[in-house]
């Protein structure tokens, strides 16, 4: 159980005639993972809904108000001031576009008979591009964690080569089985997506080459291929956290010489990028990174001012 639906579970309820905002949260729980929504998604959904919680207490869904819910947001606001952490203007997005999803939901099902946060819209926010890997830093991270002779180096550099050759998100490959791997068809099945649509992602063989011999020191330790992570954390058998990967990728950024300010999401910005610059189709780099929508990849790819000013001058070209 996650850190917050055991919160959730520990601040507890009582029905007194009408379903009370806790037990409601914990109904949505359950509807995000009926959905298939990923355990990442759902976690952040968790969070957002328990500051709403703390704000408002457990009360009655019936009477919260769309002056409540506002007040809840301004609160978080307010919050970030105090406590000199500023919460981002994405973040603050993200928190309202959860309130209206929880209550947009409650409504539909019955729960309410209005939906408060109906009027809650996004504010305008411009978020600061992930930073791209470059090709080179890539190269220089996995052969130094190759060369290492660390215990963890076979795990370590598959899973970085996986970021940076499939551009797939970090929770859906801390969440590959054994038996999503095709070595034949180099293809990995992603079951565990943001948006919950499955998919199957291609595996170039610099990246086969790593999974095979992780896959082979996996075999040989005699572990149920079906139930066993790929990529698995402390105690065993159990797949790396979110936060274990990044501190993963922070111990090898110093030995391998790369920037600091790179993050996980930095292996899919560049691959982003690479694929771009290769191909010159947006659609293709989309369907790639598991996006619906080509604007969602328009913010990963680099806007490169000397193409745009070799295609101006060749339009307009005295001739």
């Amino acid at each position: 159980m996650s850190m917050y639906a055991d919160e959730i579970n520990q601040r507890h309820f009582r029905w007194n005639g009408s379903p009370k905002l806790f037990h409601s949260i914990q109904d949505y729980r359950l509807h995000l993972e009926a959905a298939g929504r990923a355990t990442g998604t759902i976690e952040c959904y968790l969070k957002s809904l328990l500051s709403l919680a703390t704000a408002l207490g457990n009360t009655a869904l019936k009477n919260i108000s769309d002056v409540d819910v506002a007040r809840a947001v301004i609160g978080l606001q307010r919050l970030k001031t105090v406590n000199n952490e500023r919460l981002s203007d994405v973040t603050m997005n993200r928190t309202r576009s959860v309130y209206r999803a929880f209550f947009k939901w409650a409504f539909e099902t019955g729960r309410i008979q209005s939906n408060p946060a109906k009027l809650l819209f996004r504010a305008r926010a411009s978020s600061m591009p992930t930073v791209p890997m470059t090709a080179e830093e890539v190269s220089r991270l996995l052969k130094t964690v190759r060369e290492s002779n660390e215990p963890l180096a076979l795990r370590d550099e598959a899973l970085f080569a996986t970021y940076a050759f499939t551009g797939i998100r970090r929770t859906e490959a801390l969440a590959l089985k054994v038996t999503d791997y095709d070595p034949v068809d180099l293809t990995i099945y992603i079951r565990q997506s943001k948006n919950g649509i499955k998919r199957v992602q291609p595996v170039p063989f610099c990246l086969a080459r790593a999974l095979n011999g992780l896959l082979k020191e996996l075999n040989s330790s005699g572990c149920d291929q079906a139930a066993t992570p790929i990529f698995s954390g402390r105690p065993s058998g159990l797949p790396l956290s979110a936060r274990q990967a990044q501190n993963r990728f922070d111990k090898w950024k110093t030995p391998a010489g790369i920037r600091k300010d790179l993050t996980i999401h930095s292996f899919r910005a560049g691959f982003a990028n690479r694929l771009f610059r290769t191909t010159g189709n947006i659609h293709l780099v989309a369907r790639a990174m598991g996006h619906s929508d080509i604007r969602s990849t328009e913010l990963y790819i680099e806007k490169d001012i000397s193409v745009i000013r070799e295609a101006v001058e060749d339009a307009f070209e005295v001739r």
